[in-house]
C-alpha cells in the first residue's frame, strides 16, 4: 500500500476549532444541517498556473452535510472534526478540467453557519427535478436530439443541487455576517489591523454586547459574524430609548446592519477619513458562509477567532444613550444623522430645530440623514437671514442689522464617538 501520496491538509488548530464549535456552532434541530464545503480561489495563484489549470474565479466543491449523529441525535466536538478530517485526501483524488490536482495555496474550507431547513430543501430539490423532467419531455415532444441531450446532462447536477440549494433555504438565521477586505498597506501594517480591530470590537461591545457577536480574522482580512440576540439588543435599546425623540420620517433610518458599518467608518475616519487607507470592501455580505476558524485558508494561514475573551461571561453591558446631552450623539451610528449648532454673539449655543427655530439641547433638534441635507438646511437659514436684512432695510426704519444678528455661525455637526 503506498504510503507517500502528497495530501490536502485543512486541520490548522483542533483547539481554535473547537472553542467555535463551542461557542459559535448551535445543535442543530432534527430538521437542519450545516454546509461545509471547500473552494478554489485562482487569485491565490500565479495567471501562468491560473491559465494551465483552468480555475473559475472562485469554484465551491465536495460539499458535506452535517446533521446530529443517530437516533440519539448526538452533537458533538468528535463528530464535527471529523468532517474536516474527511478532506484530508490524496492530491489525485480532485483534479481540474484540464486533469491537474487543484493546488493547496489556492484552496479555502468555508462553513456555513446558518443551519438549513431540510424540508425546505427537500421541497426545493423536488421542484428543480420537476422542471428538468417537465422539459424533458418537451424536448422529446419535439423530437430535439440537442434538446435531449442537455436535459439528460442536467438530470446528473441534481445531487449537486441538492447540496447547494441548502445555502438557500435557511431554518434558523442565527447568524448575520459583515466581510472587510484590508488594503494592501493594511495586510503590510499590523499596528493599522490593530486599530481596525479595536475600532470593530469597540462598537461591537456598544451595539450588540459581550458574546453577541464574533470577529474573526482570514488571510485578507475580517469576517464579523453576529447572533441575532445581539442584534435584537440593539434595536429594542435604540428604538425604546431613542426612537420616539425622532421625526417619523428618520426612525426609518435606525438601522443596526448600515449603523455598525457607519459607525466604525467613523471611528476609523478619527485617524484616517480615507476609506481606502483602511480597506478595500467593508459590508454586509448577505450570505452565512466564512472561512472556518481552525482550518487552514491557502495552504498556510490559520483563521482564528480574535475576541475570545468576550465570551467569558455573556452578560450584555448597558449600551449608551446615543442621544445623552450635546456632544454625546454617537457618530453616524443611527442612520448617519447630522445637525446644526449656532452661536449667539453673547456666547450662547443654541441648535436648530425647522419648526421652533432653535432649542437649547442637541437632543431636541431636528436631526437630518445626511451631511448634505444639513448644508442644505443650514444655507436655507442664512439664505433666509440675508433676506430678511435686505427687505427690511429698505423701509428705512433705522434698524442695524449688524448690531442686530444674534449668530456667529452655523455650524453642521455630527456626534463624537464616545469611547468604551
Amino acid at each position: 500500500m503506498q504510503t507517500d501520496k502528497k495530501a490536502y491538509s485543512f486541520m490548522g488548530d483542533e483547539a481554535e476549532l473547537k472553542w467555535f464549535f463551542e461557542n459559535i456552532v448551535e445543535k442543530p434541530e432534527s430538521h437542519e444541517s450545516y454546509l461545509m464545503c471547500i473552494s478554489s480561489r485562482s487569485k491565490k495563484i500565479p495567471e501562468e498556473d491560473r491559465k494551465k489549470l483552468a480555475l473559475a474565479r472562485g469554484e465551491m466543491m465536495r460539499e458535506q452535510i452535517i446533521t446530529t449523529r443517530g437516533k440519539e441525535q448526538i452533537w458533538d466536538f468528535e463528530w464535527f472534526k471529523s468532517f474536516v478530517y474527511r478532506y484530508e485526501f490524496p492530491y489525485e483524488g480532485m483534479i481540474t478540467k484540464t486533469g491537474y490536482p487543484y493546488p493547496q495555496e489556492s484552496l479555502v474550507m468555508y462553513f456555513y453557519v446558518n443551519p438549513s431547513d431540510e424540508h425546505k430543501v427537500m421541497i426545493d430539490n423536488m421542484t428543480h427535478a420537476n422542471s428538468i423532467l417537465n422539459d424533458l419531455v418537451n424536448a422529446c415532444s419535439k423530437m430535439s436530439k440537442d434538446g435531449i441531450r442537455e436535459q439528460l446532462y442536467k438530470l446528473r447536477t441534481i445531487d449537486t443541487h441538492k447540496k447547494t440549494c441548502r445555502a438557500t433555504n435557511v431554518s434558523r438565521h442565527l447568524w448575520t455576517q459583515f466581510d472587510m477586505d484590508f488594503s494592501e498597506d493594511t495586510k503590510k501594517y499590523e499596528e493599522r489591523q490593530l486599530i481596525i480591530y479595536e475600532a470593530i470590537r469597540n462598537v461591537g461591545l456598544h451595539f450588540f454586547g459581550k458574546g453577541k457577536f464574533v470577529i474573526v480574522r482570514t488571510s485578507g482580512g475580517l469576517h464579523v459574524l453576529v447572533h441575532r440576540e445581539g442584534m435584537k439588543y440593539w434595536g429594542s435599546c435604540v428604538r425604546k430609548e431613542n426612537g420616539y425623540r425622532y421625526e417619523n420620517a428618520y426612525v426609518k433610518y435606525i438601522n443596526p446592519v448600515q449603523s455598525f458599518i457607519e459607525a466604525v467608518d467613523a471611528r476609523l475616519a478619527l485617524r484616517n477619513n480615507k476609506k481606502s487607507y483602511w480597506y478595500e470592501e467593508w459590508k454586509d455580505t448577505n450570505q452565512s458562509f466564512l472561512p472556518l476558524p481552525g482550518t487552514l485558508q491557502y495552504g498556510n494561514f490559520v483563521v482564528r477567532v480574535l475576541n475570545k475573551e468576550d465570551f467569558v461571561g455573556t452578560t450584555p453591558i448597558n449600551i449608551w444613550n446615543p442621544l445623552l446631552g450635546e456632544g454625546k450623539l454617537m457618530e453616524k451610528a443611527i442612520g448617519t444623522l447630522f445637525y446644526l449648532k449656532g452661536t449667539f454673539a453673547n456666547g450662547r449655543v443654541v441648535y436648530w430645530h425647522k419648526t421652533k427655530e432653535y432649542v437649547d439641547k442637541s437632543k431636541n433638534a431636528t436631526f437630518y440623514k445626511s451631511e448634505k441635507l444639513a448644508e442644505k438646511a443650514k444655507k436655507n437659514w442664512e439664505n433666509w437671514w440675508t433676506t430678511t436684512k435686505e427687505i427690511t432695510s429698505e423701509l428705512n426704519d433705522g434698524i442695524n442689522f449688524e448690531d442686530l444678528n444674534p449668530w456667529i455661525n452655523w455650524e453642521v455637526k455630527h456626534a463624537d464617538i464616545m469611547e468604551a
